[in-house]
């Protein structure tokens, strides 16, 4: 089928809250729990599965509307785009995690992150990946493509990144035209890439070595009511919402 989502089009009013799948295994053209949203996506976990096709976001594979503490842990594998928490989209994604491999297997081209492959005019912000992300080109820890007027702050990468070209820690490819903006976002130091497009930027995207995400200090930009410094913070509502989270209160 082109699309076998469990949800399909959500509209601006409505809610997707507090769901947990387990043994997931999606395989269609456009892949992933939802759709396509613009309404609000909150607290919905995928705790282990497959997501397969050729765009694929475990979570929403297009995303308009919000995106709050969800956490994916399904492999993701697609043939052209793909992203842990959502494919693409131009809406807000904050404090989600994914933990799983995301892989492209385009040798054309393909946009590949593990939070989203491409964000325009939208928000990522206090989110982090600890999988290995693999692509061809624009291929990047948190996002693929990063465009229009967004904002990506306040996020870590802690997993391998890999492609051929346009490889970062944070971001594949940034396109400046429209001024979007990159601010506060860690990778770890051991990653097989840089930055962003192969250069760290200051105050944008920066290594770290493994152990300061484990410090008793948070990164600069890190706000102490949504991160917690030192180890993983066990959650009421999952197994493990994440490393550095606070819990919900």
């Amino acid at each position: 089928n082109k699309t076998a989502n469990m949800f399909g089009l959500l509209g601006v009013d409505a809610i997707v809250k507090n769901i947990i799948f387990t043994d997931v295994y999606l395989y269609c053209s456009y892949s992933g729990i939802i759709y396509d949203s613009y309404g609000k996506i909150e607290s919905v976990v995928l705790q282990n599965g497959v997501v397969k096709g050729t765009n694929c976001g475990a979570i929403c594979v297009y995303n308009s509307g919000s995106i709050y503490r969800a956490v994916n842990n399904a492999t993701v594998i697609a043939n052209s785009e793909a992203g842990g928490i959502c494919c693409s989209g131009k809406g807000t994604i904050k404090q989600c995690a994914n933990y799983a491999s995301i892989h492209t297997t385009s040798r054309s081209g393909s946009q590949t992150g593990g939070i989203a492959g491409h964000i325009w005019d939208g928000t990522v912000q206090d989110c982090f990946n600890t999988g290995f992300i693999e692509g061809n080109v624009i291929v990047g820890g948190i996002l693929g493509l990063q465009s229009g007027e967004s904002t990506v702050s306040s996020c870590y990468s802690i997993g391998n990144v890999k492609g051929y070209s346009e490889v970062g820690g944070i971001i594949g490819v940034v396109y400046h035209g429209d001024n979007p903006v990159t601010s506060k976002c860690y990778y770890v130091n051991s990653c097989l890439c840089k930055g962003i497009t192969g250069e760290d930027v200051e105050n944008s995207a920066m290594p770290l070595a493994l152990s300061d995400f484990y410090s008793a200090t948070l990164p600069d930009g890190f706000n102490s009511s949504v991160w917690q410094a030192g180890s993983a913070v066990a959650d009421a509502d999952y197994e493990q919402l994440g490393t550095m989270f606070k819990r919900n209160v």
